[in-house]
């Protein structure tokens, strides 16, 4: 399971993560990306698993400050 966060992470603008299930019950949370503002900031939408790579949208960062779309292999 992936998901994105808007807030948190090493930066505090947002991060892509991996939840999985493990043998006792309980979900291991892995952080796959934290944003850092100039390669996005805010993502607020699930993302897309293709080919090994996942894919979505910022609403803000990146060269314009206006958000950006990303790639992230997984």
């Amino acid at each position: 399971l992936y998901g994105t966060t808007w807030f948190g992470g090493a930066y505090a603008v947002g991060t892509v993560y991996q939840l999985r299930p493990g043998s006792n019950g309980n979900w291991t949370e892995r952080v796959v990306h934290s944003f850092n503002g100039s390669d996005g900031n805010a993502p607020h939408t699930a993302v897309t698993i293709g080919k090994g790579v996942l894919f979505g949208t910022t609403q803000e960062g990146g060269a314009s400050g206006s958000g950006v779309v990303f790639a992230i292999a997984r």
